[in-house]
């Protein structure tokens, strides 16, 4: 047998095992490799509109004691690459089989969205504050994996996660004179999801500067680490991306 022939055998072999992988397994709980991403420079933009039932003298776009409806829209975007050793479990994604050993490319665009209440409290007049959130999370998350193997057939699988569940954080913000404000929060999703995402951890660290009486712009470092499982159909997966993180604030006064 000659080496074209032997190449086409052994890619012939390993499209059998993936079907067996497939039929044998497909609808089933398997132990299969977890695919991981962990992007460490990603843009991360979002948008967020506050409508403030309560509040002091200052501009809708400072910071200040009040109650608030927050709704926000966060995009990110990354991909890394990863190793099946021999002996290791296979990957497996949208009911495609890759088989040990390869190297892959992971990519993952997630998108999150929210509906928070939200209570800010400046301890008499300080500038230092506390806020705490909780409201109702959305995700979407499309993942793709990729193979570097001639002999991996086929060689490219996507799927896409929808998930719901509640979201809350805590932060602390510091006001400077000018209005502008350095604000740190922590925040957690979770949805306890058989297929899709389980729980996201987020922290971000942000300078806010107003604009107007009802812009701002907050800009800094955000990371976001992600958990999901997708116990029926394939691996579990674990995305941790974090990078520069630009925010656009739109604030607004019901009174």
């Amino acid at each position: 047998m000659n080496s074209y022939q032997q190449q086409h055998f052994f890619a012939a072999l390993r499209l059998l095992i993936a079907a067996f992988f497939t039929l044998i397994f497909g609808g089933c709980s398997l132990t299969t490799t977890p695919i991981k991403a962990e992007d460490k420079f990603v843009s991360i933009p979002s948008i967020r509109v506050a409508v403030n039932f309560r509040g002091d003298e200052r501009s809708a776009s400072e910071p200040q004691t009040g109650h608030a409806v927050d709704i926000g829209v966060t995009k990110s975007r990354g991909h890394d690459t990863q190793s099946l050793a021999s002996g290791d479990m296979p990957i497996i994604l949208d009911n495609t089989v890759f088989l040990a050993p390869q190297d892959m490319r992971n990519d993952f665009d997630m998108e999150f969205a929210d509906i928070s209440w939200r209570w800010r409290k400046f301890f008499a007049e300080r500038s230092l504050g506390l806020e705490v959130c909780a409201g109702l999370g959305y995700s979407t998350l499309k993942l793709s994996v990729s193979s570097s193997s001639p002999l991996q057939t086929p060689a490219f699988a996507s799927e896409r996660f929808f998930t719901k569940g509640p979201r809350a954080g805590v932060g602390l913000i510091y006001r400077l004179n000018s209005g502008s404000s350095f604000q740190f929060r922590i925040a957690e999703y979770f949805t306890g999801a058989d297929r899709g995402v389980t729980n996201m951890e987020h922290y971000e660290l942000y300078f806010a500067k107003p604009l107007l009486d009802n812009f701002s712009l907050r800009a800094g470092y955000a990371k976001s680490d992600v958990y999901g499982q997708n116990i029926f159909s394939g691996s579990d997966f674990h995305v941790l991306f974090s990078g520069l993180a630009l925010a656009l604030d739109m604030n607004f006064d019901a009174r």
